[in-house]
């Protein structure tokens, strides 16, 4: 696992966390399943997400390293954890 890597999988890893923990708050929404799985959903998306997009989707798509990629390796995560919450409220209400 390379530096680089290990930086965006943290990064989204918390933003994940944050997101699963505030982003119930500011729109005050009720926890189907509680804190901790709006935080281990946000997370796991978060960190899942991160990973493929680095390694393989990124280079597909012929991004190179640099700080556009930096933004949609973390950027998309975060917003596909705010999808998976969205979700777990329609799912389960």
């Amino acid at each position: 696992m390379s530096a680089s890597l290990l930086v965006i999988v943290v990064a989204a890893g918390l933003l994940g966390l944050l997101s699963g923990w505030l982003l119930p708050i500011l729109f005050k929404s009720r926890r189907p399943f509680g804190l901790g799985g709006d935080l281990l959903v946000s997370t796991i998306a978060a960190v899942a997400l991160a990973y493929v997009e680095w390694v393989w989707i990124l280079p597909a798509l012929g991004f190179e390293p640099g700080w556009l990629s930096i933004a949609a390796a973390i950027g998309d995560p975060v917003g596909l954890a705010w999808v998976c919450l969205w979700l777990m409220r329609k799912i389960r209400p």
